[in-house]
């Protein structure tokens, strides 16, 4: 039942073979030091080891608060380890505590590769970022930002959505990522020609300049490269008037404060669809309708966001509230 690599791995080790199931094999193990060390070599894809997050279980186990709950190391049929680096590393620093220490887990073989970009366990769980960085999503953190402020938007709202009363799957807003395809440029875009994050945080205002680049490229870079840098800004013109906005809410959220995405999703889109309709704009307004002007989602986006219903910017009923 056992291949070779499973019985090196478990070698010194206490363990019980509890039994198969959806083609996994379930190992019960007295997992020690020189297991965690086995383990760790066959960690060749997994998020960044967070030394914190281990020294915490080691600390759990040192203090006699280790659970048997189920969570362990996991392994693809070709031996690579799928989740356990934290828990793994965790039993290393306690050995160096208390020499001989062993806590019981359960170890899963034969896991299908896939499971390395769904599995949410270790202690803290991946996030969604985890998980694209993983896959070798460049930027995976904020693209993982950015994919949701497009979500959002495309559910007409300001911050997160909801799917029927419920946060989308990582498998949805993965497949909406896949659908839009400037969410790395506009990204890169959000900051300045040093790379400084002068006016909002990149990831979300990332998102939202990706669907303007899709609506107009041309139009939309002049106006990101006015609003982030300054350049060719002239009196009353969106761009300033946005700029002035968005420096002002940096200023007052402070160095050590995010500012909220209800200070800046609604006004950066006021200020686009004033400069995609070539009209001036003196005074800054938060608009109603959450949506980027001259964007038009594919069927596939539509599709992948659980859309019920197309955009149509034409016969769009919300008010817009824009400053006379």
């Amino acid at each position: 039942m056992l291949d070779q690599w499973m019985k090196e791995l478990l070698a010194g080790t206490e363990y019980y073979i509890l039994g198969t199931f959806n083609g996994c094999l379930h190992v019960g193990v007295l997992a020690n030091a020189a297991f965690a060390k086995r383990a760790l070599a066959r960690n060749q894809r997994n998020r960044p080891w967070n030394r914190g997050r281990s020294t915490k279980l080691a600390a759990n186990m040192l203090n006699g608060e280790w659970e048997y709950t189920g969570n362990g190391p996991k392994f693809s049929a070709s031996s690579d380890m799928i989740d356990g680096q934290h828990t793994c590393n965790g039993v290393i620093i306690a050995d160096k505590s208390s020499t001989g220490i062993a806590v019981p887990l359960l170890v899963i073989f034969n896991m299908p590769e896939a499971a390395l970009y769904t599995v949410d366990t270790d202690e803290a769980g991946r996030s969604l970022g985890d998980r694209w960085g993983i896959e070798g999503v460049l930027q995976s953190t904020a693209v993982a930002a950015a994919t949701r402020t497009v979500f959002a938007v495309l559910h007409g709202s300001v911050t997160s959505a909801s799917i029927d009363g419920r946060q989308p799957t990582h498998g949805e807003l993965t497949a909406v990522r896949r659908a839009v395809p400037y969410l790395h440029e506009g990204i890169n875009l959000a900051r300045t020609k040093n790379g400084d994050k002068v006016l909002s945080r990149p990831s979300l205002m990332g998102g939202l300049f990706a669907m303007m680049l899709q609506a107009d490229r041309a139009k939309a870079l002049a106006f990101i490269e006015s609003v982030i840098d300054g350049a060719n800004i002239s009196k009353d013109s969106p761009e300033l008037t946005l700029r002035n906005h968005l420096i002002s809410v940096k200023e007052a959220a402070g160095p050590k404060t995010t500012a909220s995405a209800k200070d800046i999703v609604p006004y950066t889109l006021a200020a686009w669809r004033a400069c995609f309709e070539g009209r001036s704009l003196s005074k800054m307004y938060s608009t109603k309708r959450i949506s980027v002007a001259g964007f038009k989602p594919s069927a596939e986006l539509l599709a992948a966001a659980k859309v019920s219903r197309k955009l149509d910017e034409a016969t769009e009923a919300a008010e817009d509230g824009r400053a006379a």
